[in-house]
């Protein structure tokens, strides 16, 4: 028998499953991804006090990856579909 804590951590997580893999919710999660550092660099060698940068950034990326985690994500596959998503828009575009 499942106890009601888990029972509602398990409909949260069903939840954002469902929220997450439309494609508005993949394109969410793309723009949380990049915004806030899931797939870039975190901290600049120039800035001012790189390691109270690094903390404060450290905390926007876990609630992304908590995100992802909870959604079951896979962060390379997500990357090669929005490598792939990208392509895809810069087609018929000159640089």
């Amino acid at each position: 028998m499942v106890d009601k804590k888990t029972k509602s951590a398990l409909g949260i997580a069903s939840m954002y499953k469902e929220v997450f893999s439309t494609p508005a919710g993949e394109k969410v999660l793309q723009n949380l991804m990049k915004n806030f550092f899931v797939a870039n660099p975190m901290v600049n060698a120039r800035a001012e006090n790189p390691t109270q940068l690094l903390e404060f950034r450290e905390g926007q990326r876990s609630v992304v990856l908590s995100i992802m985690k909870t959604t079951g994500i896979n962060l390379k596959n997500l990357q090669k579909r929005i490598d792939s998503n990208n392509e895809t828009e810069d087609e018929g575009y000159e640089y």
